[in-house]
């Protein structure tokens, strides 16, 4: 889940962020963030735009999903999504309260505990067919949608 993330909407370098803020610049802050607890979840993306663009936006975020699943993604793409994820975990081990919190959320979700080499190898065998398969499932239920602010009604129709 957090490499899909990652590719996703999961930072600055993300196909979110690059495409929706960088290049057509139609929102503030863009990105996509996993929920995951025994038997649900869920999967959000979040993004601060103008009434204007919000519509705009909402068929990025849609567009941008079914290229993932349709085109899949780059070896490159693949292995700096991963190099982000490793790196990004390793230095949070440096943090007692990082680690503690990492160790506490597997143990309050009953998730096998995992070595901090276990996680690694883990970031490792992911593969484009695991990406492209976790995209599918998640994109093809109907989403839920929350529009907050001025002419908010308008967009859930």
């Amino acid at each position: 889940m957090m490499v899909f993330n990652t590719i996703f909407g999961g930072g600055v370098s993300s196909r979110l962020f690059q495409k929706v803020r960088e290049e057509l610049a139609l929102v503030y802050s863009i990105y996509s963030s996993p929920s995951a607890y025994p038997g649900c979840g869920d999967f959000t993306v979040y993004s601060a735009a103008t009434p204007k663009n919000s519509p705009r936006v909402i068929s990025q975020i849609l567009e941008e999903a079914d290229k993932l699943i349709q085109k899949g993604v780059s070896e490159k793409e693949l292995a700096q999504a991963k190099a982000q994820l490793r790196t990004s975990f390793v230095l949070s081990q440096e943090s007692a309260y990082a680690r503690m919190s990492y160790l506490g959320t597997q143990y309050l979700l009953d998730a096998p505990m995992q070595s901090p080499a276990q996680t690694l190898r883990g970031i490792e065998r992911v593969t484009e067919k695991m990406v492209i398969g976790l995209a599918r499932e998640i994109f093809s239920q109907s989403p839920s949608m929350a529009v907050v602010g001025k002419g908010s009604a308008k967009l859930l129709k």
